[in-house]
């Protein structure tokens, strides 16, 4: 079988590198190809002195080239920004060519946070109290949230996810 090919952004940040950190101390996982998306030649590398095989790139709004990177790796690991709509969109383009291409399972791993379901008691603007589980069906109630009141990174998520 081919080695699985992830493609990782946000590589050298706080949410990315503790990401990468994870995986290159998995021993079940150190036959994976790491590519990372690096904007600067420093961080290149950073990630090449981890043996991960850096690729530069303009900036998230780059989408033909985000698809086009995305359509060669199984998995993407979206680190950089939550709420980046138009980067979420051209990753799970990307991931779709792949799939039809290889008929292999590929996954879209999206980082998000927990803004999206506070309320906010200070400015009593929205006050709502919910305790969550993992049973709860938290698509449903981000996209209720969402019709009250779209918020960038929610409205990101829900759009990655429907």
């Amino acid at each position: 079988m081919e080695t699985q090919r992830i493609l990782i952004t946000g590589a050298t940040g706080y949410v990315g590198g503790s990401v990468l950190t994870a995986i290159l101390s998995n021993p079940s996982l150190v036959k994976l190809s790491i590519t990372a998306l690096v904007r600067t030649q420093s961080q290149a590398s950073t990630v090449s002195s981890l043996a991960i095989t850096p690729l530069l790139f303009t900036n998230l709004d780059d989408t033909a080239f985000l698809t086009e990177i995305a359509s060669t790796h199984d998995i993407v690991i979206h680190a950089a920004n939550g709420y980046h709509i138009p980067s979420a969109q051209a990753f799970i383009r990307g991931l779709a060519q792949r799939k039809r291409q290889t008929g292999r399972d590929v996954h879209y791993i999206h980082n998000s946070g927990t803004s999206n379901f506070g309320d906010r008691p200070v400015s009593k603007a929205y006050i709502e109290t919910n305790v969550f589980s993992d049973k709860d069906d938290i698509y449903s109630y981000e996209k209720m949230r969402e019709r009250i009141e779209p918020y960038h990174q929610r409205t990101a998520d829900v759009g990655v996810a429907s």
